[in-house]
């Protein structure tokens, strides 16, 4: 792995990757490692500063990673209000209300509730 981000940074090689792989990352660092989440934010801001490497939509995860550890919610709730928010979207239908109640901008709807 270090070789393709060496290469990468020398423009040998274009890496790519997306936000799947980066919520593995945060999933693996904070379930398996049992990593705080400020430092699986700042590991995360690092891989996404990487010379060379694109993250697809690196704008969304790195506020997302941002919101993970800051407002204390999952990270995969934190990315979908973020791209949410991009797209214009300010009303999300959801089970997992409490964790979307803790992000600026987003109106929670649950499902089958008045």
């Amino acid at each position: 792995m270090e070789e393709i981000l060496r290469e990468g940074a020398e423009g040998k090689v274009e890496p790519w990757t997306n936000p799947m792989v980066i919520a593995e990352i945060v999933w693996t660092l904070q379930s398996y490692y049992e990593l705080p989440r400020d430092e699986i934010r700042d590991k995360v801001l690092m891989i996404l500063s990487t010379p060379g490497l694109y993250v697809e939509d690196g704008d969304l995860v790195a506020e997302a990673v941002v919101l993970f550890a800051e407002k204390g919610v999952d990270f995969i709730d934190a990315y979908n209000a973020c791209w949410a928010r991009d797209r214009g979207v300010r009303d999300v239908y959801t089970f997992d209300r409490r964790h979307y109640r803790r992000l600026e901008g987003i109106r929670v709807h649950v499902p089958g509730e008045r």
